[in-house]
C-alpha cells in the first residue's frame, strides 16, 4: 500500500432508521474518517465493471477497518457515492477496495 496516494480525507457514513417520529426515515451517521486513494475507473476498468454493476465509477483504496459493508456511502467535500463492494484484495486485513457508484441529486437535474 502507498500511503503517499491517499490523499483524499473522506468520511464514511452508514445508514440508520428513526422510527421516533412514526415515520420511517433514514438518516446518516458517520462510520469513520479515514485518507483514501480515489481511482475513477477509465477504459476496461470501467466498460467490465458496468458487466457486473451498472453503474460503478469509482474505486477507492483505504486501510482496512472492521464492519465496512456495501450500502454504506462515502462523502468527499460536495460528492457523495454509494458502496457497492468492499473488497480486501490479499485477505490479510491490510487494505479494503471500496467500488462506488456517484449518487446524483435528483433534484439537481
Amino acid at each position: 500500500m502507498d500511503s503517499g496516494k491517499m490523499r483524499h480525507r473522506i468520511i464514511i457514513q452508514r445508514p440508520s432508521n428513526d422510527n421516533e417520529s412514526g415515520a420511517n426515515t433514514e438518516t446518516w451517521n458517520t462510520f469513520a474518517t479515514v485518507w483514501a486513494e480515489k481511482a475513477p475507473l477509465t477504459g476496461r476498468e470501467f466498460w467490465e465493471s458496468q458487466q457486473q454493476n451498472s453503474k460503478v465509477s469509482t474505486r477507492w483504496r483505504i486501510r482496512w477497518i472492521r464492519n465496512l459493508k456495501p450500502r454504506y456511502r462515502i462523502l468527499d467535500g460536495n460528492d457523495r457515492h454509494e458502496i457497492v463492494s468492499v473488497i480486501d484484495r490479499d485477505a490479510r486485513y491490510r487494505e479494503l477496495e471500496l467500488m462506488t457508484e456517484a449518487i446524483t441529486d435528483e433534484y439537481n437535474n
